[in-house]
């Protein structure tokens, strides 16, 4: 992972760590070099089809939560590879991690970390924003294990909250928190 270039549609405009954080509306294609927003977001869909084939979000979906009030994205990239995205909400004292993903070829290389901690930087350095939700499915281990690794917490779970291949709900989404504090 090295030499990554990474990059944060936010409201903020700071430029920290190799992580460009541009306020909502500015151009975003100088957020990588040799890639516009937009392509960034069509890589950031694949993975999403890779990753979420039942519940992908593709280049309009994300575009569409993105124009949200206290929405962003972050991503990792290597050689103009989106590795890895988070895509989150910030709204009053608490945000939200609404997808994470990392590329096949870097998963279990620190990837989806380097993005929580960069999260975790981002929230913290306001005063407003108190902790960081997530949902993950269940049976997801590695997930869980991860997130636990980072210092979530289960605090809730959603029955039946996600629907298996055959579109019948059963599979329970567990709550997850991390506080800032």
């Amino acid at each position: 992972m090295q030499d990554y270039k990474g990059g944060v549609m936010n409201l903020s405009s700071v430029v920290n760590k190799g992580v460009v954080r541009h306020q909502k509306g500015a151009p975003a294609d100088v957020l990588l070099a040799d890639v516009s927003f937009s392509d960034v977001l069509a890589q950031i869909s694949e993975l999403e089809r890779i990753l979420q084939a039942d519940d992908a979000w593709d280049s309009a979906a994300i575009g569409d939560v993105l124009s949200q009030f206290g929405a962003g994205v972050l991503w990792l990239a290597q050689d103009d590879v989106v590795m890895g995205y988070c895509i989150y909400s910030v709204v009053f004292e608490v945000a939200e991690v609404l997808r994470i993903g990392t590329h096949p070829d870097f998963q279990r290389q620190g990837v989806a970390v380097r993005l929580l901690d960069e999260l975790f930087a981002l929230c913290g350095a306001s005063d407003e924003c108190e902790s960081v939700l997530l949902e993950v499915r269940a049976d997801n281990a590695p997930a869980i294990a991860l997130y636990e690794r980072v210092g979530f917490g289960q605090i809730d779970v959603r029955k039946n909250y996600y629907r298996n291949a055959n579109g019948a709900s059963g599979t329970d989404a567990l709550i997850m928190q991390r506080s800032l504090g």
